[in-house]
C-alpha cells in the first residue's frame, strides 16, 4: 500500500478505514468509481495515487543535441534517459 505513512512510531493505515479515506478519493466518488472499476478499485487507486512518470520533449530549435539537455538536467539532480523510441525525449 504506497498511502502507508509512519508517524511517532504509529501507523496511520488502517485496514478497516473507509475505501474513500484509505484509497484517498472523496466520499461523493465512490458509487462512480465503483461502477468503473469493481473489484479493482483498491488497485487502481493505489496506481493512480503513485507519482507519474515525467516525459521531456527537446525543442530541436533551441537545444540541437538531447544529450545536452540530459546533462543539464543531471547536474540538477533530476537524472533522465532518453526512450529508445523518441530520441528528442526524455524522461
Amino acid at each position: 500500500m504506497s498511502l502507508i505513512t509512519r508517524r511517532e512510531g504509529r501507523q496511520l493505515y488502517d485496514p478497516r478505514m473507509p475505501a474513500p479515506a484509505r484509497l484517498n478519493f472523496p466520499d461523493w466518488m465512490e458509487g462512480r468509481l465503483r461502477d468503473a472499476f469493481g473489484a479493482d478499485l483498491e488497485k487502481a487507486m493505489n496506481a493512480l495515487n503513485e507519482q507519474a512518470p515525467i516525459d521531456l520533449r527537446a525543442n530541436l530549435l533551441k537545444c540541437k543535441d538531447p544529450g545536452d539537455l540530459i546533462l543539464a538536467l543531471d547536474k540538477d539532480g533530476y537524472f533522465a534517459r532518453p526512450p529508445p523510441s523518441r530520441p528528442s525525449a526524455c524522461g
